[in-house]
């Protein structure tokens, strides 16, 4: 105490007087130095230094706040705190330790990062009675390692991150080499922050000790360590004790055989569930030594798996000290014995040896096997796993078998009798099931086999081709396939370019598109002919000599169209012609071609008929004075009605000579003539007595008719009686 007290006296006239001490004499290459621009002061500062070990637990080293570094020699070093405080606003300096280890500097930020610089490691250093890390006195400020480059690690990697215990991570770790590692000793023991860890780069080849390597890594979760190479490792007590969070553990392909004694090495990993320890040989453990495998399992309550070999060995029995297998609790689950699985499976064992934890300790090293070890499941009826049978469509194709079992039980639906050639159908390799292995449960589960219908040829389609009056115009195609496919007449190869046509786009066929069945189809394509110009029809009329009486008429159009040459429009009705119907030619209805066509019509030329005059007889007012008279004549010939026989002479009336017609004379046209002879009516001679002589003479108008009516009566009156006279007589002489 009064030593300490002295030194700190020292260290205050130092930071006043601000000498410079060289102290390189006494200070190792390798020990650790404190940054004079640090901004933090250093953890755990106390007025001296305790160094323990107690049941492997870590050590507890408390320094001063002036800083103490050892080096190999055993020197400590006292590091000038105050210079830190002059820096102290100097903001560029971020390191608040650097060192070098063997030939690898070291340094650590003010952010907990402790960074390790390319080189070689030396043994870690001897501090006392034990190893420690260079930066072991910083172990409070890193919370993360980054390996900045290639480092080799030297023989002993004792204590090398022991007791890091806010180190979460550690950054390229497969750069550290540890081929030449032999000592691998506590190395991670009480990285309590340590949550995933893969070690699988690390060549362990040379390893021999791994005591406590991972102890007390209470929060690691992943840990991998399968690739090891373990054929050296002797001793590996304590390795993966208090793992509380660790899980799974790949351990199958470590081979090792630990000598005198292999205590607590899954010591409270209450976490782990199984375990695989076929590579470890216990044979060389001293069996006389009721330690050797004390506490092995002690705690690990979920270990429900364990897989052993004829060379492993419990050594400790009924009385402890022992492994202390924990004991099986019995629920609706588990029985609360172990069982081999035999020729079963983890959720279903069928092993004979059924035990008790304390049982299978006691009773495996009298005959040990190669064989997994499982908490014997409660047998219970499981839910049944129904395999179905479908087609693309979801239709059921097969009846559905059902697999039963207890829970825990496997299934495997891939099995023949379960895995079914249907007839017409093909499995579809593409869509097998995930579940078509697993497990029985209390759920029931279906196993869907998918089929797709095996094809079957079906009748082919027939896309033809035909004009407007359905000829066809093109070879037809087929369209060929299996039932059920579609097809597409649309495409350009069946939807054609026909030369001289062109689809009727207004009658598309309905079925163009459609599926392929058993009964046979049909795809019509209807085209117009494209129009092309013909040749002529000439329709002619002609009278019995052949003369043409009238102009020629022309038909025209395109080739195929039809005409008819009968309409009123070429068959004339010709004025002085008859058409002779005995005649008629044969094309006078047709169709249109490249070669021309004469239509042609004979006539009889009608006969010549008779001109007509009439002649009239009128006043000078136009009123008829005497009935007309006719006369005909063939047209052409002479006429002459000036004759007395025309001519006349009509009582009371004078023909007017000063108004006589022109046309009293000329020849017979087919148009009708009339002649007018226009009168004058004479002049009354006044004779008053001898009118009324003639007048006494001649009787008045209409007495003359009445005188023979009486005359007439009179004569049927007589006649009569002399009939009735006669009538009587005759009746008398009867």
């Amino acid at each position: 105490m009064k030593k300490i007290s002295l030194t700190l006296l020292f260290t205050l006239l130092i930071s006043i007087c601000q000498p410079s001490f060289i102290l390189a004499e006494t200070i190792d290459s390798s020990t650790p130095k404190i940054s004079n621009d640090s901004k933090e002061a250093i953890e755990d500062s106390s007025e001296e230094a305790i160094v323990s070990d107690s049941s492997e637990s870590s050590e507890t080293i408390k320094s001063t706040e002036l800083s103490n570094s050892q080096d190999k020699t055993g020197f400590t070093v006292l590091q000038d705190t105050s210079a830190r405080e002059v820096s102290a606003f100097d903001v560029s300096t971020t390191d608040i330790a650097t060192g070098t280890f063997g030939t690898s500097d070291w340094s650590i930020d003010d952010t907990g990062v402790l960074h390790i610089q390319q080189g070689e490691f030396d043994d870690t250093p001897e501090v006392g009675a034990f190893r420690q890390s260079p930066w072991f006195d910083y172990r409070n400020s890193i919370n993360k390692i980054v390996f900045e480059g290639p480092v080799v690690a030297s023989a002993i990697m004792e204590r090398l991150f022991e007791s890091l215990s806010n180190v979460t991570e550690i950054e390229n770790i497969s750069y550290l080499d540890t081929s030449n590692a032999i000592n691998m000793e506590r190395t991670f023991a009480d990285c309590t922050s340590l949550v995933s860890l893969d070690l699988t780069s690390w060549n362990t080849s040379k390893v021999q000790d791994i005591f406590s390597i991972f102890n007390g890594c209470v929060n690691m979760e992943n840990l991998d360590v399968s690739t090891w190479d373990t054929q050296s490792i002797t001793a590996i007590t304590y390795a993966f004790a208090s793992m509380t969070k660790l899980k799974a553990l790949n351990l199958s392909n470590w081979k090792l055989s630990p000598m005198n004694s292999a205590q607590g090495v899954f010591m409270e990993d209450s976490s782990l569930e199984s375990l695989d320890l076929s590579g470890f040989d216990m044979t060389k453990l001293d069996s006389n030594n009721a330690y050797s495998t004390s506490r092995f399992f002690q705690d690990a309550t979920a270990l429900k798996e364990l897989t052993l070999s004829s060379s492993f060995r419990f050594i400790g029995r009924s009385s402890l000290p022992n492994p202390e297998l924990p004991m099986i609790p019995a629920n609706d689950t588990y029985t609360g014995m172990w069982q081999n699985i035999g020729e079963g499976t983890r959720n279903n064992p069928k092993g004979t040896d059924i035990w008790t934890s304390q049982e299978l300790m006691s009773n495996f090293d009298l005959a040990p096997r190669n064989d997994t070890y499982v908490w014997q499941p409660v047998t219970r009826a499981a839910a049944d796993v129904t395999v179905i049978y479908l087609d693309e469509t979801g239709e059921e194709i097969h009846m559905a078998q059902p697999i039963s079992g207890n829970i825990g039980d496997s299934y495997d639906a891939t099995i023949p009798a379960y895995k079914l050639e249907i007839d017409g159908y093909t499995l579809d390799e593409s869509r097998l099931p995930e579940n078509a292995k697993g497990t029985l449960s209390e759920t029931a589960q279906t196993v869907v086999y998918n089929y797709t219908k095996n094809p079957v040829k079906a009748a082919d389609v027939t896309v033809t081709y035909v004009d407007e009056t359905g000829v066809e115009i093109h070879v037809a195609q087929p369209i060929s396939g299996n039932v059920g496919e579609t097809y597409d007449a649309t495409s350009a190869e069946y939807k054609l370019v026909i030369d001289g046509y062109t689809l009727d786009e207004s009658n598309l066929p309905e079925n163009a598109k459609g599926t392929l069945s058993e009964t046979a189809q049909t795809v019509v394509y209807n085209y117009t002919k494209n129009p092309v110009k013909a040749a002529d029809v000439t329709v002619t009329y002609v009278d019995e000599t052949g003369a043409e009486i009238h102009a020629a008429q022309r038909i025209s159009g395109n080739i195929g169209e039809t005409y008819d040459a009968t309409i009123p429009a070429y068959k004339l009705t010709i004025e002085g012609y008859t058409l002779d119907e005995s005649k008629l030619p044969e094309h006078m209805t047709g169709v249109l071609s490249d070669k021309p066509i004469t239509v042609k019509y004979v006539y009889k030329k009608n006969p010549a008929k008779a001109g007509t005059i009439t002649i009239i007889y009128v006043d000078e007012t136009g009123k008829n004075i005497h009935g007309p008279k006719t006369i005909s004549g063939d047209i052409g010939t002479h006429y002459d009605v000036s004759t007395p026989n025309y001519k006349l002479a009509i009582d009371g009336y004078t023909l007017d000579e000063n108004k006589l017609p022109k046309n009293t004379k000329g020849t017979f046209e087919k148009q009708n003539h009339t002649v007018t002879y226009v009168y004058r009516q004479n002049k009354e001679i006044k004779n008053n007595q001898n009118d009324k002589k003639l007048k006494e003479q001649l009787p008045l108008a209409g007495e003359s008719n009445k005188k023979s009516l009486m005359l007439m009566g009179g004569g049927l009156i007589v006649l009569c009686g002399v009939l009735y006279l006669l009538k009587k007589r005759n009746q008398k002489n009867r």
